[in-house]
């Protein structure tokens, strides 16, 4: 039955999904010692390719706004990875796990910054073309705060520090969301 409601590219995309599942169960700790968790976060973190599974679903076609919230998406994925990642940094050393924190090395909190203005940019083009209002905008400004706390939190490169500011970005999510659902409710 669910089947009926998706729609053809819903079905792909779906397909997609469940392969994601089971390659990350199947080779998520294996692929932790060989692939950086930029590519990592491509296949083993299915979230986001649910979205695109539910743009299908709705639209019955993949429109440019589902791939930029895809893309936005795997660029957070990235940032806070790679925060959660300099947690472990030594320890990854020592055992051979390849992280983004390791691959970045001294450049760890420009590129997360990068992905993170990447991201807003992102988020701030799917605005527009969705035509969200300035309510949205403003409380983007809000989470691009955020971003700014969790640099703050990174300068120092301190265990605890990365990750609060990892788990910060529960915050981030809670509050684009927010942003997101008060700009449909003003209308």
């Amino acid at each position: 039955v669910a089947a009926l409601t998706l729609g053809i590219v819903g079905i792909i995309f779906g397909y997609f999904l469940l392969a994601g599942q089971g390659f990350r169960l199947g080779m998520s700790l294996i692929l932790a010692y060989w692939i950086p968790g930029f590519i990592m976060a491509i296949g083993l973190y299915g979230n986001h390719w649910g979205l695109i599974m539910a743009y299908a679903a709705v639209q019955g076609r993949l429109p440019i706004d589902a791939w930029l919230v895809f893309i936005a998406s795997l660029t957070w994925i990235v940032a806070y990875d790679t925060m959660y990642a300099m947690v472990d940094r030594e320890d990854d050393l020592k055992i051979g796990i390849k992280s983004t924190a390791i691959l970045f090395g001294r450049y760890d909190r420009l590129m997360i910054g990068l992905l993170q203005m990447l991201m807003l940019l992102l988020l701030a083009w799917t605005g527009v073309m969705a035509g969200l209002g300035r309510l949205y905008f403003a409380v983007l400004a809000i989470a691009a705060g955020l971003f700014v706390y969790q640099q703050w939190l990174i300068r120092g490169r301190e265990r605890q520090a990365c990750f609060r500011a990892f788990l910060n970005n529960n915050w981030f999510g809670i509050v684009v969301f927010v942003g997101i659902a008060l700009d449909y409710l003003a209308r």
